[in-house]
Protein backbone atom coordinates (compact mmCIF):
# COMPACT_ATOMS: atom_id res chain seq x y z
CA UNK A 1 0.00 0.00 0.00
CA UNK A 2 1.66 3.34 -0.99
CA UNK A 3 1.45 6.79 0.81
CA UNK A 4 -1.06 9.10 -0.35
CA UNK A 5 1.19 12.27 -1.32
CA UNK A 6 -0.82 15.69 -1.03
CA UNK A 7 -1.04 17.49 -4.60
CA UNK A 8 1.68 20.03 -5.51
CA UNK A 9 0.19 23.15 -4.56
CA UNK A 10 -0.92 25.66 -7.37
CA UNK A 11 -0.58 29.50 -7.73
CA UNK A 12 -4.38 29.44 -6.54
CA UNK A 13 -4.04 27.24 -3.73
CA UNK A 14 -0.98 29.24 -2.57
CA UNK A 15 -2.96 32.19 -3.24
CA UNK A 16 -6.10 31.40 -1.36
CA UNK A 17 -3.64 29.89 1.49
CA UNK A 18 -2.43 33.11 1.88
CA UNK A 19 -5.11 34.70 1.89
CA UNK A 20 -6.69 32.42 4.66
CA UNK A 21 -3.38 32.83 6.91
CA UNK A 22 -3.13 36.68 6.34
CA UNK A 23 -6.41 36.70 7.56
CA UNK A 24 -5.86 34.24 10.90
CA UNK A 25 -3.10 36.69 11.74
CA UNK A 26 -5.33 40.11 11.90
CA UNK A 27 -7.76 37.75 14.05
CA UNK A 28 -4.81 36.97 16.13
CA UNK A 29 -3.21 39.92 16.24
CA UNK A 30 -6.34 41.80 17.44
CA UNK A 31 -6.84 39.21 19.85
CA UNK A 32 -3.28 39.49 21.52
CA UNK A 33 -3.80 43.27 21.66
CA UNK A 34 -6.75 43.17 23.01
CA UNK A 35 -5.66 40.69 25.62
CA UNK A 36 -2.31 42.70 26.17
CA UNK A 37 -4.53 45.63 26.90
CA UNK A 38 -6.32 43.99 29.75
CA UNK A 39 -3.22 42.17 31.23
CA UNK A 40 -1.66 46.11 31.15
CA UNK A 41 -4.73 47.37 33.07
CA UNK A 42 -3.93 43.99 35.15
CA UNK A 43 -0.42 45.11 36.00
CA UNK A 44 -1.36 48.70 36.56
CA UNK A 45 -4.47 47.68 39.36
CA UNK A 46 -2.09 45.94 40.95
CA UNK A 47 -0.34 48.84 42.40
CA UNK A 48 -3.65 49.78 43.77
CA UNK A 49 -4.76 46.60 45.03
CA UNK A 50 -1.60 46.52 47.52
CA UNK A 51 -2.36 50.09 48.21
CA UNK A 52 -5.93 48.86 49.18
CA UNK A 53 -4.50 45.96 51.52
CA UNK A 54 -1.93 48.07 53.42
CA UNK A 55 -4.74 50.65 54.04
CA UNK A 56 -6.67 48.05 54.89
CA UNK A 57 -9.37 48.96 52.52
CA UNK A 58 -9.11 45.26 50.41
CA UNK A 59 -8.94 41.82 51.39
CA UNK A 60 -5.62 40.00 50.91
CA UNK A 61 -7.04 37.70 48.58
CA UNK A 62 -7.62 40.13 46.39
CA UNK A 63 -3.95 40.23 45.52
CA UNK A 64 -4.22 36.74 45.61
CA UNK A 65 -7.42 36.72 43.17
CA UNK A 66 -5.95 39.79 40.69
CA UNK A 67 -2.59 37.54 40.72
CA UNK A 68 -4.04 34.77 39.26
CA UNK A 69 -6.36 37.06 36.78
CA UNK A 70 -2.79 38.91 35.87
CA UNK A 71 -0.91 35.18 35.26
CA UNK A 72 -3.82 33.83 33.40
CA UNK A 73 -3.89 37.22 30.88
CA UNK A 74 0.14 36.75 30.58
CA UNK A 75 -0.11 33.55 29.69
CA UNK A 76 -3.16 33.80 27.15
CA UNK A 77 -0.86 36.51 25.71
CA UNK A 78 2.23 34.21 25.53
CA UNK A 79 -0.34 32.13 23.76
CA UNK A 80 -1.35 34.37 21.48
CA UNK A 81 2.52 35.12 20.59
CA UNK A 82 3.05 31.36 19.84
CA UNK A 83 0.34 30.87 17.80
CA UNK A 84 0.83 34.52 15.76
CA UNK A 85 4.47 32.95 15.43
CA UNK A 86 3.54 29.97 14.31
CA UNK A 87 0.84 31.17 11.74
CA UNK A 88 3.47 33.80 10.08
CA UNK A 89 6.43 30.67 9.54
CA UNK A 90 3.33 29.21 7.44
CA UNK A 91 2.78 32.05 5.61
CA UNK A 92 6.48 32.93 5.37
CA UNK A 93 6.86 29.17 3.46
CA UNK A 94 3.83 29.60 1.58
CA UNK A 95 4.12 33.50 0.35
CA UNK A 96 7.47 31.88 -0.95
CA UNK A 97 6.45 29.20 -2.43
CA UNK A 98 3.98 31.51 -4.12
CA UNK A 99 6.45 33.74 -5.07
CA UNK A 100 8.86 30.70 -6.90
CA UNK A 101 6.05 29.16 -8.52
CA UNK A 102 4.74 32.59 -9.84
CA UNK A 103 8.30 33.60 -10.70
CA UNK A 104 8.02 30.09 -12.98
CA UNK A 105 5.16 30.50 -14.75
CA UNK A 106 6.35 34.09 -15.58
CA UNK A 107 9.41 32.63 -17.35
CA UNK A 108 7.83 29.85 -18.77
CA UNK A 109 5.22 32.78 -20.32
CA UNK A 110 8.09 34.52 -21.52
CA UNK A 111 9.80 31.62 -22.99
CA UNK A 112 6.25 30.29 -24.90
CA UNK A 113 6.26 34.01 -25.88
CA UNK A 114 9.33 33.67 -27.99
CA UNK A 115 8.87 30.87 -29.43
CA UNK A 116 5.38 32.24 -30.93
CA UNK A 117 7.41 35.35 -32.35
CA UNK A 118 9.90 32.94 -33.45
CA UNK A 119 7.43 30.95 -35.61
CA UNK A 120 6.06 34.54 -36.59
CA UNK A 121 9.42 35.47 -37.59
CA UNK A 122 10.21 32.54 -39.57
CA UNK A 123 6.59 32.97 -41.89
CA UNK A 124 7.52 36.56 -42.63
CA UNK A 125 10.99 35.50 -43.42
CA UNK A 126 9.19 33.53 -45.84
CA UNK A 127 6.88 35.55 -47.60
CA UNK A 128 9.44 38.22 -47.84
CA UNK A 129 11.72 35.86 -49.60
CA UNK A 130 8.66 34.72 -51.45
CA UNK A 131 8.12 38.38 -52.14
CA UNK A 132 11.71 38.94 -53.42
CA UNK A 133 11.89 36.22 -55.45
CA UNK A 134 9.01 36.90 -57.37
CA UNK A 135 9.66 40.69 -58.11
CA UNK A 136 13.56 40.82 -58.15
CA UNK A 137 14.09 37.20 -58.47
CA UNK A 138 15.33 37.56 -62.37
CA UNK A 139 17.41 40.32 -61.67
CA UNK A 140 19.29 38.84 -58.46
CA UNK A 141 19.62 35.47 -61.09
CA UNK A 142 21.34 37.59 -63.94
CA UNK A 143 23.18 39.56 -61.27
CA UNK A 144 24.58 36.34 -60.23
CA UNK A 145 25.42 35.10 -63.87
CA UNK A 146 28.09 38.75 -64.33
CA UNK A 147 29.84 37.60 -61.13
CA UNK A 148 30.30 33.90 -62.42
CA UNK A 149 31.68 35.28 -65.47
CA UNK A 150 33.76 38.00 -63.89
CA UNK A 151 34.92 34.74 -61.82
CA UNK A 152 35.50 32.41 -64.82
CA UNK A 153 37.52 35.04 -66.54
CA UNK A 154 39.78 35.71 -63.28
CA UNK A 155 39.83 31.74 -63.07
CA UNK A 156 41.16 31.68 -66.90
CA UNK A 157 43.85 33.45 -65.84
CA UNK A 158 45.03 32.58 -62.49
CA UNK A 159 45.67 28.92 -63.96
CA UNK A 160 47.69 30.20 -66.38
CA UNK A 161 49.28 31.90 -64.10
CA UNK A 162 52.50 34.70 -64.36
CA UNK A 163 53.22 37.81 -63.53
CA UNK A 164 52.08 40.56 -64.69
CA UNK A 165 48.50 39.52 -63.80
CA UNK A 166 46.77 40.14 -67.03
CA UNK A 167 44.77 43.34 -67.46
CA UNK A 168 40.83 41.72 -68.10
CA UNK A 169 41.63 39.64 -64.87
CA UNK A 170 42.06 43.05 -62.99
CA UNK A 171 39.19 44.19 -64.51
CA UNK A 172 36.91 41.75 -63.87
CA UNK A 173 38.19 41.51 -60.49
CA UNK A 174 37.97 45.56 -60.25
CA UNK A 175 34.32 44.85 -61.97
CA UNK A 176 32.96 41.99 -59.27
CA UNK A 177 34.42 44.52 -56.28
CA UNK A 178 32.28 47.25 -57.38
CA UNK A 179 29.81 45.39 -58.25
CA UNK A 180 29.52 43.67 -55.02
CA UNK A 181 29.55 47.32 -53.10
CA UNK A 182 26.82 48.96 -55.47
CA UNK A 183 25.11 45.97 -54.34
CA UNK A 184 25.46 46.39 -50.78
CA UNK A 185 24.57 50.17 -50.88
CA UNK A 186 21.56 48.79 -52.33
CA UNK A 187 20.49 46.82 -50.02
CA UNK A 188 21.46 48.75 -47.14
CA UNK A 189 17.92 50.33 -46.63
CA UNK A 190 16.44 47.02 -46.15
CA UNK A 191 18.95 46.09 -43.52
CA UNK A 192 18.26 49.18 -41.52
CA UNK A 193 14.58 48.35 -41.88
CA UNK A 194 15.59 45.35 -40.11
CA UNK A 195 17.21 46.26 -36.90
Amino acid sequence: MTAATAPAPTIETLRQETAVLDAELKILRSKCAAEQKTLDALEAERGKISEGIALGTAKPSAATEHARKTEQSRATVAGFTTLIAGVQKRYGLAFAELARLETEAKRAAEIDEIAELKSEGAVILARIAETLKGTIGVEIFRYNEIRKRFGVVMDNYAKVGGFPIPPAALAARDARNTLDKQLAVVLAPIQKMIR
